[in-house]
């Protein structure tokens, strides 16, 4: 009995023949090495095309006018577009990306194919991108969410051989004006308000809410921190380079009550078992009954919301008050930029703009000057 896998069968055209129930065919790379392919089910002269294809490219890259990169590129964007997804939410994975970055990431990608009628990496259209945006009716943090998703994926695919160019390149997609269209404003509490709010707080959530509104560590920063990273002798506390939002490590100080609520945290024996400083974070809906058992109303006459993210943006706004230079807010809020500490979480509520032209109206016009200035406008109505 003959073999199938080993039957050979000839065709019509040279260097294609049957295998079995598969189509094969041969052709010489670049190094004039002799390649075998499988095509498998389908017709010899679809087959036959498929090997001139590779034979001309072949020559084209022997000869020095098709550089093998961009030919592979070319190979890789004919993948349907998931495949590739799938390779960019690894390397969003391996660089130290969030699960639920790389997870939302991946959904605007696929709402965007889907709606774009993308099918590979080259379908990507930047006005079809545009208009997709556009017609949304997200906020415009949310449409910048979905364009840096997108545009990411296609310059991945350009930097990485995915694709022999970039389709959408960043400049045909401009960003939308977070400042004109902000739909979820937070607003800062005044240290009245925290202070009734530590008042209600079981003293868990206590050591919490002051580790959030005088350290300035991000919520869900502070359910990552363990006892090893608090030193109460120095008054100090570390946040991780592998538990930052930011991937940097921080030495951060501590005020001396928020020393005292980790104190007794831990005298009390409520520490986690697994060496952390909380069993798990305060779920928003206990945050909204601790501010009405506090009496303090989650939505302002301005429509901004006392959420959790308020006590991080009370920090910012009472070292704002407190007069602490402009660089030392943002090392202590660990921000990018100066431009994130002064314009974004620093509440305008409490910035006394009297008083700062007070100051330069002083400094343009001495007391003795404003007095001559008084009495010759006197003078003159006299």
């Amino acid at each position: 009995m003959i073999d199938c896998m080993s039957e050979t069968r000839a065709t019509r055209y040279p260097c294609v023949y049957w295998r079995g129930d598969a189509l094969y065919y041969t052709y010489r790379d670049q190094h004039r090495r002799k390649r075998m392919v499988r095509f498998g089910l389908g017709d010899p002269r679809e087959a036959n095309y498929a090997r001139l294809a590779a034979q001309e490219k072949a020559d084209l890259i022997r000869a020095g006018r098709l550089d093998l990169r961009q030919a592979n590129a070319q190979d890789s964007a004919a993948r349907p577009l998931d495949a590739v997804v799938a390779e960019y939410a690894n390397h969003l994975a391996a660089r130290g990306d969030s699960p639920m970055h790389v997870k939302t990431t991946t959904r605007f990608i696929q709402r965007w194919a889907a709606s774009c009628g993308v099918r590979t990496i080259l379908d990507a259209d930047a006005v079809k991108t545009q208009r997709w945006l556009a017609e949304s009716r997200w906020a415009a943090r949310t449409r910048n969410y979905a364009r840096s998703s997108v545009l990411g994926l296609c310059r991945w695919a350009a930097d990485y051989g995915r694709a022999p160019h970039n389709p959408i390149p960043t400049v045909l997609i401009p960003k939308a004006n977070e400042d004109a269209d902000r739909r979820r404003l937070s607003r800062a509490l005044t240290p009245a308000e925290f202070a009734a709010i530590l008042a209600v707080a079981a003293p868990s959530r206590r050591a919490y809410y002051l580790i959030a509104a005088t350290v300035g560590i991000r919520w869900r920063e502070i359910a990552r921190l363990t006892w090893a990273d608090v030193d109460l002798d120095h008054a100090r506390i570390t946040v991780q380079a592998s538990q930052a939002k930011t991937k940097r490590r921080a030495d951060l100080p501590l005020l001396p009550g928020t020393i005292e609520a980790l104190q007794a945290l831990r005298d009390s024996g409520e520490a986690h078992p697994g060496g952390r400083l909380f069993a798990c974070e305060p779920r928003l809906r206990t945050w909204n009954r601790d501010l009405e058992r506090a009496g303090i109303a989650r939505m302002d006459d301005r429509g901004r919301s006392a959420d959790r993210k308020c006590l991080r943006m009370s920090y910012c706004t009472w070292l704002k008050d407190a007069g602490v230079d402009l660089r030392d807010a943002q090392r202590l809020m660990r921000h990018s930029s100066p431009a994130l500490t002064a314009n974004t979480y620093t509440d305008p509520r409490f910035v006394n703009l009297a008083t700062a032209q007070g100051k330069l109206a002083t400094t343009l016009l001495p007391p003795n000057a404003k007095q001559c200035e008084t009495k010759r406008h006197n003078a003159k109505r006299a």
